[in-house]
């Protein structure tokens, strides 16, 4: 098939192996931050209870959760030199998606970027330039050329859905919740006086919508491709220095370098190709790529599939790349009911069980205000308690609404079941549009 000739083509691979180098860089330094920061300490010792992705999947001892890092930084380093990249890179994938099962509150879109891309990395020949593995045992400079159109269509893919999730009347007429975001702001030494301004909300509104949606094409010009990588530089750059969204900048900087020439670190030290033995992707090679690019497609689309907006009932919203759409604060109170209490209401508040950051995170998504529940129901089941029911008073401001409820106060959530259909305890979205903040003067 003309495909698979065409996927099986040997192309340079220096370009696949500069990408390795920059990728590792960041995850050794993300990894290196956590290890130093104490960070650690207050995601996995502090809290007495985690939000689970699997049930049976919980936190290890403190000292276990720093061994991973630090065992995560040493596979980091191996990744980025090339040293032992087969089992560095597959050792590394395994531990790292194992650490971002611990708890759900800690999930961020580029842990899950990180999760993906060395998943791919383990299949891929990233070490056949720059690299200990290279030199030693004189490995060919080429790779198929699937490997670096799999790398580039996961960006494509980050950034295609980071448009598509801006495209909405919040975020495209209202500048929400960007302008929230920007008026805290306005403090900033030189270019805080324009954090107030409406007209600038607007802008980067407008401007993140545009660059999200459009880069990927101007990336895949040749003739546009530096001036679009300079965008790139400068767009993260700018959204790292006003907003603490950690080492996703970074990660997308070093990933958009995919998109030039494959050749192009040998203009700055040249060196020979020596072409792999030609091979062609087999059927089942063909069909693993098609079916891993085909979830990667429909799964960030699955929230269409649900009732009720996506932003407000939070149905199909992680692993989504919806970033940076929305901006949630309210409050969150449970009511036991049981034969102890005599059918009287009986007020449970989070802060028993999570620590404020927890808390934090849990306030807008119903899944964990769901697990946090069976959590009091069977807290309360041990101490005697029957006929255990829990309804949650819960007040969601979403995008700089007026708080409305969140949660149906007329559910009891200790009868319902952790599925993965729509949250049906969730109330519908408010009708009213967000506010505007007016500048400061």
């Amino acid at each position: 098939m003309l495909s698979q000739r065409y996927l099986s083509q040997q192309v340079d691979g220096a370009s696949l192996g500069f990408f390795r180098i920059l990728l590792g860089i960041v995850m050794m330094t993300s990894h290196l931050r956590l290890l130093l920061s104490g960070w650690l300490s207050k995601l996995y010792d502090e809290p007495t209870f985690f939000f689970h992705y699997i049930e049976s999947v919980t936190p290890p001892t403190l000292s276990v959760v720093y061994a991973t890092h630090a065992a995560l930084l040493v596979l980091a380093a191996a990744v980025t030199v090339g040293f032992k990249y087969r089992p560095a890179i597959v050792v590394y994938a395994v531990l790292f998606c194992w650490s971002q099962l611990w708890d759900v509150t800690n999930y961020l879109n580029h842990y899950y970027l990180v999760a993906l891309l060395s998943g791919l990395l383990c299949f891929i020949p990233a070490h056949r330039n720059y690299s200990f593995d290279a030199s030693r045992h004189k490995l060919p400079t080429t790779v198929p050329r699937y490997c670096l159109l799999l790398i580039r269509f996961q960006i494509a893919c980050v950034y295609f859905y980071a448009g598509l999730a801006k495209l909405n009347t919040d975020w495209l007429l209202h500048a929400q919740p960007l302008n929230i975001w920007l008026t805290a702001r306005s403090e900033m030494p030189l270019i805080g006086p324009l954090m107030d301004e409406r007209w600038f909300a607007f802008a980067c509104s407008w401007g993140g919508f545009l660059f999200d949606s459009t880069i990927v094409f101007w990336l895949s010009l040749k003739k546009t491709r530096a001036l679009a990588y300079a965008v790139v530089i400068i767009f993260h750059f700018y959204t790292w220095l006003l907003f603490d969204i950690g080492m996703f900048p970074f990660i997308m900087m070093a990933s958009a370098t995919i998109f030039f020439a494959a050749d192009w670190p040998r203009k700055f030290r040249s060196g020979k190709v020596s072409v792999s033995a030609a091979s062609v992707v087999g059927r089942k090679g063909l069909a693993a790529i098609l079916c891993y690019c085909g979830f990667q497609i429909v799964f960030p689309l699955r929230h269409y599939l649900y009732p009720g907006d996506v932003l407000w009932n939070e149905d199909g919203m992680r692993y989504s790349w919806k970033v940076m759409v929305r901006e949630k604060h309210g409050s969150v109170n449970y009511k036991l009911v049981s034969s102890k209490t005599r059918n009287k209401a009986v007020e449970i508040s989070p802060r028993k069980y999570l620590t404020m950051r927890q808390e934090r995170e849990m306030s807008g998504q119903p899944d964990l205000i769901l697990q946090l529940a069976h959590k009091i129901r069977e807290d309360y089941k041990s101490q005697g308690h029957r006929n255990v029911k829990i309804y949650c008073d819960a007040w969601i401001s979403l995008n700089g609404r007026r708080r409305q409820r969140l949660i149906d106060p007329t559910v009891n959530l200790a009868k319902l079941d952790e599925t993965l259909g729509p949250s049906t305890f969730v109330t519908n979205k408010p009708k009213v549009s967000p506010i505007h903040l007016e500048a400061t003067k």
